[in-house]
């Protein structure tokens, strides 16, 4: 087999390296001491940063839960302040009517 037919055999883990990332597949096949370079990860370093991106993870969904029930809140605190000043103009509105009515029927 020559070494142009060797090239275009793609294995299983060069298509599935090819999905994960386009651009390292180019690269380890275009050059081949990249490869052998790149730091290797081992099944510890990968369940460390599945750990680390868990507590990230973690984390932010903790941070989105404080801030959704601060939202909540906030709203409760909004609705009850539009009752409030809309009773307040109720109120002053009809003291404004009443006073008005006792002029109309006060005798000059």
């Amino acid at each position: 087999m020559s070494q142009e037919n060797h090239s275009t055999i793609i294995s299983a883990s060069e298509i599935g390296e090819y999905v994960y990332c386009s651009r390292s597949f180019w690269l380890h096949r275009e050059y081949p001491e990249f490869k052998e370079t790149a730091p290797k990860k081992t099944f510890l370093d990968l369940f460390r940063a599945r750990e680390n991106r868990l507590e990230i993870g973690i984390r932010l969904h903790a941070k989105q839960a404080a801030q959704v029930k601060r939202q909540a809140q906030l709203r409760k605190v909004a609705y009850l302040l539009v009752l409030i000043i809309s009773l307040f103009i109720i109120v002053t509105l009809g003291l404004y009517l009443v006073w008005k009515m006792r002029l109309l029927f006060l005798p000059f």
